[in-house]
């Protein structure tokens, strides 16, 4: 799942194995995965009974000094057919 792959190289920069700001210069996917999902994050967590779920991707993304601005330029959550933000949702 992409939310692994993007927690695990947040704690690769947290632990200081890539520089953070190099980290940030060359990619922005992280932050768009984490845009999209961070309306939900407190329901995903406690859905998945783990607390600490994208908490690692969460740290490197706030402490970037444009952190606000950055995660500006990608969109929300999908929207469903009434405007509705899409929450997390339950598959058997």
């Amino acid at each position: 799942m992409v939310t692994t792959y993007w927690s695990m190289a947040a704690s690769l920069v947290l632990h200081g194995a890539i520089e953070d700001q190099m980290f940030a210069d060359v990619n922005s996917e992280h932050i768009m995965v984490y845009a999209r999902l961070r309306p939900f994050l407190a329901e995903l967590r406690g859905l998945l009974n783990n607390p600490g779920y994208l908490e690692k991707l969460e740290q490197v993304i706030m402490q970037m000094p444009d952190a606000q601005a950055r995660l500006a330029r990608f969109p929300g959550p999908a929207k469903d057919n009434a405007g509705a933000p899409k929450g997390p949702r339950r598959v058997a």
